[in-house]
């Protein structure tokens, strides 16, 4: 696998963009320079660089898991060709470390191994995004599925099973199947049911007439999904929740966003019964309906004097205890504020840097690299012990199992050497200029955020915020201190001047 590469070329709509197969010319040329060999190549032609949803990129994020990969580096044109979202790129350059694989950048004419790894440090907050972006992704394949009339997932409501369609689709070796809803037992009694409830007749009293023996609460759940028994795949329904609770405080999105794909299965009741009923239901929901309200600094914000978390109240004010709040809108801009400024200050600079080069002494790299060099050791003893038994047993299964066993965790030892090594520098090369370089992209990519993702992201940096409240006496604006972490396991530090005053004098 040494001194083979694989390429990926990427177009963009703009018709000003550089060619896929200029970008071939010029990166076999360089592939030539560096004595390696083309072996593989992934082409997305035509598609935007601010997406990781894209064919040829998700197959060559998926050949960098795969152990039947046949290179350790990818060749690109420059940056952008990659991705023009930051936060994309940094994750995948965190992933081709994680699997020693190499990115060369032809813009680049000199690698800067420092750089990428100072990205890594800061941005170890993309294990996070990683999650988020393959939500987005199985997201995108349920809405799918939806459109081709499948189950976007989930157990099948009452009065229906689901049946497995083998679709032309094959993964590993195996045809992929998708569900469909077929009715079942009880389906003749759900669709009476559902039929009285569409006129009106309260529900408890339909239970009796009909002699139904489970909750009534139940039968609320049925009745939210009527538009699935009247036949249609429904999905997007349920609000989106965090920490187990809503993030606009609805238990289902407005039907604007449904989902819909009508005639998929068999209908219980008629769309007329199925609008009937979800008129109902919603006339009731509209009387008590609540605001919808992101807090950016919910779980973060703290009393400096007691410890004490404050709360989102009202989508106006985080209140702590009964009477005291602050204005969303005015401590969500100053954090913020206070945030990018934080970021680009000489003191997280320089604070980072002897991080980082405490984190690469050599002394403190060397005792974890020899103690990993002994159990490597040890691993082999066993192996030739192991192999030296086999030729006086006759049922040499077992041994060949530990074995292999041995020789998985031999390798996973020797990348973690491996890995050390590549990191063999002199803490000196580590400059200040680098670390600027790379808070500067962090603050960028912070403005670039959607408010969801924004808070998403203040977590992942931000251990809490310490609010100092201003007393009857002094009259004064309330001040924070906000907490950093970068990183969990990096860099904690305050704001470099202490409490900060989070409404101007």
């Amino acid at each position: 696998m040494k001194n083979q590469a694989a390429l990926y070329l990427r177009s963009s709509k703009d018709r000003s963009d550089v060619s896929i197969s200029a970008q071939r010319r010029e990166l076999y040329s360089l592939a030539k320079q560096r004595n390696l060999v083309i072996v593989d190549e992934y082409v997305d032609a035509v598609e935007s660089g601010s997406t990781e949803n894209r064919p040829g990129f998700q197959e060559m994020f998926n050949a960098i898991k795969s152990r039947d990969r046949a290179w350790d580096t990818i060749l690109l044109l420059d940056t952008s060709r990659l991705s023009r979202r930051q936060y994309i790129s940094h994750f995948f350059e965190y992933e081709c470390e994680k699997k020693n694989i190499t990115l060369i950048y032809k813009s680049l004419p000199v690698e800067d191994p420092i750089s990428a790894m100072m990205l890594k440090a800061v941005l170890q907050a993309m294990d996070q995004w990683h999650s988020m972006i393959s939500k987005q992704k199985g997201l995108a394949g349920m809405s799918e599925n939806v459109k081709q009339g499948f189950r976007a997932g989930g157990s099948a409501p009452r009065g229906y099973s689901l049946e497995k369609v083998t679709t032309k689709t094959i993964r590993d070796g195996v045809a992929v199947t998708k569900s469909r809803l077929v009715p079942n037992d009880d389906a003749e009694l759900v669709g009476e049911l559902l039929s009285y409830r569409a006129k009106g007749l309260p529900r408890q009293r339909v239970h009796d007439s009909l002699d139904i023996k489970w909750p009534t609460n139940s039968t609320l759940s049925m009745e939210w999904n009527a538009l699935t028994y009247a036949g249609h795949t429904v999905w997007n329904v349920h609000a989106e929740r965090r920490e187990g609770k809503s993030i606009t405080g609805m238990k289902r999105r407005p039907r604007s966003e449904w989902h819909i794909k009508e005639n998929t299965h068999q209908a219980l009741i008629s769309h007329q019964q199925a609008e009937m009923i979800l008129s109902q239901l919603e006339s009731k929901q509209r009387k008590s309906k609540p605001t919808k309200a992101i807090y950016l600094l919910s779980g973060l914000l703290y009393s400096a004097e007691t410890g004490e978390k404050y709360h989102g109240d009202r989508a106006k004010y985080y209140r702590l205890g009964k009477s005291k709040r602050i204005p969303c809108d005015t401590i969500d801009d100053a954090i913020m504020k206070q945030i990018l400024s934080d970021l680009q200050s000489n003191y997280f600079i320089k604070a980072i840097t002897n991080k980082a080069r405490e984190k690469l002494n050599p002394q403190t790299r060397n005792v974890k690299r020899g103690a990993i060099t002994r159990k490597v050791d040890d691993i082999s003893k066993k192996i030739i012990k192991l192999m030296d038994l086999i030729t006086e047993v006759d049922d040499t299964a077992p041994y060949m199992a530990r074995i292999k066993d041995l020789n998985t965790q031999r390798d996973e030892l020797e990348l973690k050497v491996y890995e050390m090594n590549r990191l063999e520098m002199d803490s000196k090369d580590i400059n200040e200029f680098d670390i600027k370089r790379a808070l500067a992209s962090l603050a960028t990519e912070l403005q670039t955020l959607d408010r969801d993702q924004l808070k998403d992201m203040l977590s992942v940096i931000i251990s809490k915020i310490n609010v100092l409240e201003s007393t009857p006496q002094k009259r004064e604006p309330p001040r924070a201190e906000i907490h950093y972490r970068i990183n969990s396991r990096g860099v904690v530090m305050a704001s470099p001047r202490g409490f900060e005053p989070l409404l101007p004098p």
